[in-house]
């Protein structure tokens, strides 16, 4: 009776542990943010209804951190570019004061480019490299500019980079931390719109932790469930 409250209890934990608590094990895709190009900007109108809206974000080289497969190695981006939208009405910071963002309606964010090296290529601007969603946004002064950090991230990576790096069907992701530093002539809580090919004064990361399958879990849980069956078995009855 006692072992099989411990299977009932451990398939219950297995089953409701949030699926971040397993990432660890297949490491990270990390992907640099090198800078904005030419036409590429950073804006908010300086309205509660505007959303904060990036594009021409360039990302040049992704590497596998922990991964199972090249661990380690550096892949070149070319035309890689980050693009984000919070959507409408999704500022919630305080105006003259704060910027911060939550998520509001046709909020995107999208990593398009070529890996060459990988067999990504044709039209960059197609190919899209990673996509997600998230919950907020916040820019805060750091340095001599600022800092913009995204929360609550979650979303798919290109499953040819996937595969690349050893994680076959796992092209889930939960990104531990998305921040870069950007110049600007703006004070909080005011309009945003001179950030625009500023190159090197942005720099920063997405680090992409992976999420394994719901079907991983579920064959972890089935293997540990049976291990204990067969202690359970074996375990000698005392009278």
């Amino acid at each position: 009776m006692a072992t099989t409250k411990h299977i009932l209890l451990l398939i219950v934990a297995l089953l409701v542990t949030p699926v971040g608590v397993f990432a660890d094990g297949l490491g990270a895709t990390v992907w640099n943010l090198s800078g904005l190009s030419s036409s590429g900007s950073i804006s908010w109108d300086g309205t509660s209804a505007g959303a904060l809206i990036g594009s021409g974000i360039v990302s040049d080289l992704i590497d596998g951190s922990g991964t199972p497969m090249n661990a380690g190695v550096n892949l070149g981006i070319t035309s890689g570019s980050l693009a984000f939208n919070t959507g409408a009405n999704s500022y919630n910071g305080t105006l003259g004061s704060s910027w911060s963002w939550g998520t509001g309606a046709g909020a995107t964010l999208q990593l398009t480019g070529c890996i060459y090296a990988i067999g990504i290529g044709g039209k960059c601007s197609n190919n899209v490299l990673l996509e997600d969603s998230f919950q907020n946004i916040t820019i805060t002064p750091i340095g001599g500019g600022y800092n913009v950090v995204v929360g609550g991230i979650q979303g798919e990576i290109s499953p040819t980079v996937a595969n690349y790096f050893g994680l076959a069907n796992n092209t889930g992701f939960a990104a531990a931390s998305f921040n870069f530093t950007i110049l600007s002539a703006a004070a909080p809580g005011y309009a945003l719109t001179d950030v625009n090919g500023v190159g090197a004064a942005l720099n920063g990361v997405i680090n992409a932790n992976v999420v394994p399958e719901p079907s991983s879990r579920l064959l972890l849980a089935t293997g540990i469930v049976g291990l204990l069956l067969w202690r359970g078995r074996r375990t000698p009855v005392v009278c």
